[in-house]
C-alpha cells in the first residue's frame, strides 16, 4: 500500500502553543539582556554602599564637612547660664578689748544665677580657622572622588581577572579534550602495534598536565570572583556570553604630551587633594601666628544673687566690649608658627611628590598602550596562523604527510599564544583604565559602554575550534 502527499498539518491549538513558547524564549532572552544591561555600572552604585574602602572615604568627607560646621560656630553668638548655690558652715572667733574670746557658729546659704552673652567681633584665629576647615572639606571632596574613580577601577579589574580566568579554563578544556583524543589514538596504535608504549605514556602525561593546568584555571576563577564579590556582594556575577577577547577600550582623545599633562594635572582627583592639603598646612601656620594678634568680644551679663548674712549684689546687668591682647608666651607662638613652617614645607614636597607620580604613571600607561596593542594585534595573527598550520598538520595525518610530533609541537605554540593573548587583554584593560582614572574618570554611561564592549557577538552555537575560539 502506498500512501501519497503524506503532509502534517498541526491543528490550531498547536499552532498556538508553538507560538506561545517561541515567543516566551524571545521574551526570556530579552529579559536577561535587559537585566544583565547596565550591570556593571549598577554594580558600581552598589559598591558605593559595600565596599569598606570607600565607606571610609564618605566618613573622612562626613567627618570634615562636620568640622567645618564647628568651625564656622565659633564666629556666632554664645549664651551661657551659671547657677551657684552653696552652703556655709564656720566658726567665727573674736577677741574684746579685755583679751576675752568668744566663738559663734555660723551657718548660711549663698545663691547666684548669672547669664552670659558672648559674640565675637574680632577673631584671627577663628577667621583664619574658618577658611582652613573649608578647604579641609574641599580636600575630603577630592579623596572620595578619588576613591569613587579607584572603586570602579578595582570593579573593572575584577571583573577582568573573572572573564581572564574563565578565557584560561576554556583554552585549558580544549588543550585537555586534544589530549584526551591524541591519547586514545596513540592507545588504539598501541594496540595495533604502530605505537610503543612511550609514547602512550607521553600522552597521559600531557593529559595530566592539561587536567592540572584547568584545575589551577578553575582556582583562579573562584578567587576571581571571591574579589568581585569582596567589592560588590555575594550576588555579583559576570554574566556567561562575557568575553576578555572581545573588548575594544574606547578611545582617546589626540594630544600633545604638554596638553595630556595639563589635562592631568587640573582633573586627577589626587593631585588636587594634595594641592588643598598643601594649603591647608598652610593656613595652620597662619592660624598659629594669628594668636598674636588681639581679639575683641562684646559682652553682655544679667546676674541675681542672694546671701543670709554677707553684703552682696542683689541684681546687676553688664554690657561692653572685651579687649584681650598678648603680651607675653615665653616663645610657644613661636615654636607653634616653626612646627607649622615645617609642616606646610612637607605639605608642599608631598604636592610636588603626587604631581611627578602621577604624571609619570599617565605617561607610561599612555605609552604602553600603543605597544599593548600592537601586541595584541600580533598575537591575533600569530593564533590565526598557528590555528591553520595545526589544522593542516591534523588533515596531513590523515594523508600520512605529518607526523603526530609536528602536531604536538603546534598544539603547544597554540596553547601558549592562547595565554599570552589572555594576558596581554589584561594588561590592556589594566593600562586603560589607570589612564581614565588618572585623567577623566568613569561614569554610568562609561561603564555600560566597557560593558557592551566585553558582549561576546559571535554565533555560540557555530562550531567551535581546539581552544574554544569561535570560527
Amino acid at each position: 500500500m502506498r500512501i501519497k502527499n503524506l503532509q502534517f498539518r498541526p491543528s490550531p491549538s498547536a499552532g498556538v502553543l508553538i507560538s506561545c513558547l517561541f515567543f516566551s524564549s524571545v521574551l526570556a532572552q530579552e529579559n536577561k539582556s535587559q537585566t544583565e544591561a547596565g550591570l556593571l555600572s549598577r554594580y558600581w552604585q552598589e559598591a558605593r554602599v559595600f565596599d569598606p574602602t570607600y565607606r571610609a572615604a564618605v566618613a573622612a568627607r562626613d567627618a570634615a564637612e562636620r568640622a567645618l560646621e564647628g568651625s564656622r560656630a565659633q564666629l556666632g553668638p554664645k549664651v551661657s547660664l551659671s547657677v551657684n548655690i552653696s552652703r556655709t558652715e564656720r566658726i567665727e572667733e573674736s577677741t574684746n578689748i579685755l583679751g576675752q574670746r568668744s566663738e559663734i557658729d555660723r551657718s548660711f546659704e549663698s545663691r547666684l544665677n548669672q547669664i552670659q552673652a558672648r559674640q565675637p567681633i574680632f577673631r584671627k584665629r577663628e577667621l583664619v580657622g574658618i577658611e582652613q576647615a573649608e578647604n579641609q572639606a574641599e580636600a575630603s571632596r577630592r579623596v572620595l572622588v578619588s576613591a569613587e574613580q579607584d572603586l570602579a577601577m578595582r570593579l573593572l579589574l575584577a571583573w577582568t581577572d573573572v572573564l581572564a580566568a574563565r578565557e584560561n579554563k576554556s583554552t585549558f578544556q580544549g588543550a585537555a579534550q586534544a589530549a584526551k583524543e591524541s591519547l586514545a589514538e596513540t592507545d588504539r596504535r598501541y594496540r595495533a602495534g604502530d605505537a610503543t608504549l612511550q609514547e602512550v605514556n607521553q600522552e597521559q602525561a600531557k593529559l595530566a598536565q592539561a587536567v592540572a593546568l584547568i584545575e589551577d584555571a578553575v582556582a583562579q576563577e573562584s578567587i576571581a570572583n571571591q574579589a568581585l564579590q569582596n567589592i560588590v556582594g555575594r550576588a555579583a556575577h559576570v554574566p556567561k556570553h562575557h568575553s576578555l577577547l572581545a573588548f575594544v577600550p574606547v578611545r582617546m582623545p589626540q594630544q600633545s604630551r604638554e596638553q595630556f599633562l595639563r589635562v592631568v594635572e587640573d582633573k586627577n582627583p589626587d593631585i588636587a587633594a594634595a594641592k588643598y592639603q598643601e594649603y591647608v598646612a598652610l593656613l595652620e601656620r597662619e592660624k598659629a601666628r594669628s594668636d598674636r594678634y588681639p581679639t575683641l568680644d562684646a559682652v553682655a551679663s544679667a546676674s541675681q544673687g542672694r546671701n543670709d548674712t554677707l553684703p552682696t549684689i542683689k541684681n546687676e546687668q553688664r554690657a561692653g566690649l572685651q579687649l584681650s591682647v598678648p603680651l607675653y608666651t615665653h616663645g610657644a607662638i613661636s615654636a607653634a608658627v616653626d612646627q607649622a613652617d615645617a609642616n606646610y614645607r612637607k605639605a608642599q614636597a608631598q604636592t610636588q611628590a603626587t604631581t611627578l607620580k602621577v604624571s609619570a604613571d599617565a605617561l607610561a600607561a599612555i605609552g604602553n598602550l600603543p605597544a599593548i596593542q600592537a601586541r595584541i594585534n600580533a598575537l591575533d595573527q600569530v593564533h590565526q596562523a598557528t590555528l591553520l598550520t595545526l589544522r593542516a598538520q591534523q588533515a596531513g595525518l590523515k594523508a600520512g604527510i605529518s607526523s603526530r610530533a609536528e602536531i604536538a609541537k603546534t598544539t603547544a605554540e597554540l596553547l601558549g599564544v592562547a595565554r599570552q593573548r589572555i594576558g596581554v587583554r589584561k594588561e590592556q584593560v589594566a593600562t586603560w583604565s589607570k589612564i581614565q582614572s588618572i585623567t577623566s574618570g568613569f561614569d554610568t554611561e562609561l561603564l555600560e559602554l566597557i560593558q557592551r564592549s566585553f558582549f561576546r557577538t559571535d554565533d555560540l552555537s557555530g562550531e567551535i575550534d581546539l581552544f574554544g575560539s569561535i570560527r
